[in-house]
């Protein structure tokens, strides 16, 4: 399937994923699903990964992506709320960065709804920034970062790819130090609430709530990456869909996101089902960051995405969603278009 997106740091996207998925007749959802991407960007842009999904027997489930990413234009505002500079040229709030970026995940069944979990997270990143920009004035640091975390989670979803009831609640810490093979020492926290609450037949309330917590030295690099079980960063395709990634970073983040996901019709395409799903949303967000003096500002976006599900094993998705922008002369729209798989959460 191809995909694609478009930002004003990405420019536009594109490229393809290739999807299989074994599943096993009695048994709810898939036992096995593999995947890989391939994609580039105008905005010399490169984000290529494999990914496996698969659960061995009733009680474990392992997760797993691993790939490269490199930016030519990859965003940097600062930490916190920052406003954008305004009449700079782009590459005051820009840098190159490339590496390798991996996320484990290792899934335990505790009885019922409850079970627990492990992940590795490994981001590697060679930084070459812009003469005169605001990264050089913050301070350069490439590096490896990697961390272990682990964490507990209820899930009541009556589906994994695409929920019409049921909650999904997890809490985890995580920490990186160099017994984890990382160059800098530190932790955090997440916390995670979705929920999906069946409004009419077929009309679906999805809501996720979220706080998020760094302490210790954290690299610039994967201070907008959240944790948790589930990869999402601040900015991009998952959280704050109206803003570039990587345009927020922070100490702490409280989020909040709603989705009206409208199960419209459904076409039967030589013997399989096909789901049209109109899906308008909003988002909130704060971002804090402890050691800066700065202006109290919630950040937010409105959308509308199209979905498509595909039997109960693939959903398309294309999210366009619109945010305001803070600049230090005022303030301007922010567009972000996602064309890609799965549901944000």
């Amino acid at each position: 399937m191809p995909i694609g997106d478009y930002s004003t740091d990405h420019g536009v996207g594109f490229g393809g994923v290739v999807q299989a998925v074994r599943r096993v007749d009695g048994e709810e959802g898939y036992r096995l699903k593999l995947g890989a991407q391939l994609m580039w960007s105008t905005g010399t842009f490169r984000d290529h990964w494999l990914k496996v999904n698969w659960r061995p027997d009733e009680l474990w489930r392992v997760e797993a992506v691993a790939g490269r990413r490199a930016w030519r234009y990859a965003p940097y505002f600062g930490v916190g709320n920052a406003a954008v500079e305004s009449g700079v040229p782009r590459e005051f709030h820009t840098y190159e960065i490339d590496g390798a970026r991996a996320l484990v995940s290792v899934k335990r069944s505790l009885g019922g709804d409850w079970a627990v979990f492990g992940t590795g997270f490994l981001r590697t990143a060679r930084i070459t920034p812009n003469a005169d920009s605001l990264l050089v004035t913050d301070g350069v640091a490439s590096g490896r970062y990697v961390s272990l975390a682990i964490g507990v989670v209820q899930d009541s979803r009556n589906d994994l790819l695409s929920p019409t009831d049921g909650r999904h609640s997890e809490l985890s810490v995580r920490g990186s130090n160099p017994l984890t093979s990382s160059q800098t020492i530190g932790g955090g926290l997440n916390l995670t609430e979705r929920v999906y609450v069946p409004v009419r037949p077929r009309l679906v309330l999805a809501t996720r709530a979220s706080i998020d917590v760094w302490w210790g030295d954290t690299p610039f690099f994967v201070q907008h990456v959240l944790g948790g079980s589930q990869w999402a960063t601040l900015g991009g395709p998952w959280v704050l869909r109206g803003y570039p990634e990587g345009r927020f970073r922070g100490d702490a983040a409280g989020l909040f996101s709603q989705e009206w996901r409208w199960s419209v019709a459904e076409v039967g395409v030589r013997g399989h089902r096909l789901t049209l799903m109109p899906t308008p949303f909003y988002e909130l967000a704060r971002i804090e960051s402890w050691s800066e003096d700065e202006p109290y500002r919630v950040w937010g976006d409105v959308g509308f995405g199209a979905r498509f599900g595909w039997d109960d094993d693939m959903l398309l998705r294309i999210d366009t969603a619109v945010g305001r922008e803070v600049t230090t002369t005022g303030a301007e729209p922010s567009l972000g278009i996602w064309f890609m798989f799965d549901h944000p959460f």
